[in-house]
């Protein structure tokens, strides 16, 4: 082998066997915390119900947990379980027709103030699911 491969090796070793130590500002500790406390914060569904002004319904499923067609179809689940078997025909018959009732249309509403999208459905009862976020 040649000779400057056989240096090169006993330098590595010899590097390899130093201790390593870090400076004090150097330690972990503080970005595992700062990382924990950000773990800590998650974004989530959360589900109103409402029967005039009165909440009758209050709910959180993290974002992972639900798919949003899945958080629309619970929405209508939700507020179609006071209507009659008549509201309820007439709200799966076609647009534009005489017998339509759109009490389970979801209405997707962007708040450009606080930068969120909400979902409501329902007249009274009506449930609204808002992104939120979680500590």
């Amino acid at each position: 082998m040649p000779e400057f491969v056989l240096r090169l090796v006993d330098q590595i070793r010899d590097i390899s066997e130093l201790p390593v130590t870090r400076p004090e500002s150097q330690t972990s500790a503080p970005i595992l915390c700062s990382m924990t406390k950000k773990a800590q914060k998650s974004v989530c569904w959360r589900i109103h119900g409402y029967d005039g002004t009165t909440k009758i319904f209050d709910e959180v499923i993290p974002v992972g947990q639900i798919t949003q067609s899945n958080l629309e179809e619970l929405l209508r689940s939700l507020a179609g379980r006071c209507l009659s078997s008549r509201e309820l025909v007439s709200a799966y018959a076609k647009r534009n027709t005489a017998r339509f009732y759109d009490v389970l249309q979801i209405r997707k509403e962007i708040d450009a103030l606080r930068q969120r999208t909400n979902f409501n459905c329902g007249h009274n009862p009506h449930y609204a699911a808002t992104l939120v976020v979680v500590d």
